[in-house]
């Protein structure tokens, strides 16, 4: 699911969410979220909280859509363990979502494969929530190919200076992470020298705006797998 680009030895944008949840509860803004039992929709005071289930939807045209549902339902795929309320969902690597997350669901798309009369019309719904499947395999974990960001333990497909995170047991995987390092100071003498301990392939990432060009937000140090 995932597809997550980088480049080898160059900045790589990386566009980070800012908000206000954290992983393990709910973005609630410090606001009371307690309208009365009368006022709710039939999903309760918030679509997809924390704790909460999810299943798919079908003919969800064309997007990834769900519904929530009693984690005890025979369709439920995931709980949530992270919600964020005011965010804008992209893909799983551009969110704000746990490591072990597994899938991420828009809350808005959700919330419009529901009938009209279930959505719930105050405050209107957004955000998105971060959901571990609720039995494996999980894409999530180390080695798997998923999950919001790339670990030590992690394999990646290099082609060119392009690199994409790709389980390890794929037979196009070419490296495995072995570690991560922050906040690298470049060799501006001798560019190609890399930072990582045993020479490994280093793969440097860095923001949109850099704030430093003569370092590097973060270096995968990465070795090649052989066949």
């Amino acid at each position: 699911m995932r597809g997550r680009t980088i480049m080898t030895g160059t900045a790589v944008a990386l566009l980070l969410l800012t908000g206000c949840g954290k992983a393990g509860t709910d973005g609630l803004n410090g606001e009371d979220a307690s309208p009365s039992a009368s006022a709710l929709p039939p999903y309760g005071a918030k679509f997809l909280g924390y704790g909460e289930c999810a299943a798919p939807v079908e003919g969800g045209q064309g997007e990834d859509v769900y519904r929530e549902v009693p984690c005890t339902a025979p369709g439920a795929l995931g709980k949530v363990i992270s919600r964020w309320d005011t965010q804008v969902a992209h893909e799983l690597s551009r969110s704000q979502c746990p490591e072990d997350t597994d899938f991420l669901v828009d809350v808005p798309a959700g919330l419009r494969a529901l009938p009209l009369a279930e959505r719930g019309t105050d405050p209107p719904a957004a955000g998105y929530a971060c959901l571990r499947r609720l039995t494996g395999p999980h894409p999530s974990d180390v080695g798997q190919g998923g999950g919001p960001g790339i670990r030590i333990g992690d394999c990646v497909k290099v082609s060119g200076q392009a690199v994409a995170e790709a389980a390890c047991a794929a037979k196009d995987a070419t490296h495995r992470i072995r570690d991560i390092l922050t906040d690298v100071r470049r060799n501006v003498v001798l560019p190609s020298t890399s930072p990582c301990a045993h020479g490994e392939t280093a793969i440097a990432t860095n923001k949109v705006f850099d704030s430093d060009l003569f370092k590097d937000d973060e270096v995968h140090c990465a070795v090649k797998l052989t066949r």
